[in-house]
């Protein structure tokens, strides 16, 4: 008896969202894999548009989670690996991922300084650069 599934992970067209409006891109790699055991969810992904992205508007989002967050669990935190092309001050701060109850949608979000109180959301706009990219891995809890 295998407890153990791994599968790759649905993506969405506009895998980079946006809150309040996806922007509008066009992909060269949209990978994405869980691993679900019991109720807990690892979730890998990567990212990366071709061209420049446009429009869109409000908070970065990272689209296409396969299960939508507990509803209990009100912040997952995840991390990101590699982030190419991406507009954020990288030597001051760091990039997190955080996911919000009852959601399949990831906030990247920029956390200043040594303070977990010290974050923002990171907007849309930061991915109108050429080729950008961004791999990460979350794990989380759903509702079972």
């Amino acid at each position: 008896l295998s407890i153990r599934r791994q599968r790759q992970m649905c993506i969405r067209d506009s895998f980079f969202g946006g809150s309040s409006g996806d922007p509008s891109a066009s992909y060269a790699v949209q990978n994405g894999k869980y691993t679900k055991v019991g109720d807990m969810v690892c979730a890998t992904f990567v990212v990366i548009a071709t061209g420049t992205p446009s429009g869109g508007g409000g908070s970065l989002l990272i689209a296409g989670l396969p299960f939508a967050f507990a509803t209990t669990n009100t912040q997952a935190q995840g991390c990101i690996g590699i982030v190419n092309n991406i507009t954020n001050n990288m030597s001051t701060s760091q990039l997190a991922l955080v996911g919000q109850s009852n959601g399949t949608n990831l906030n990247v979000m920029n956390c200043a300084g040594t303070s977990t109180t010290s974050t923002n959301n990171i907007g849309v706009s930061s991915v109108h650069n050429s080729g950008a990219r961004i791999e990460g891995t979350i794990v989380y809890s759903i509702t079972a």
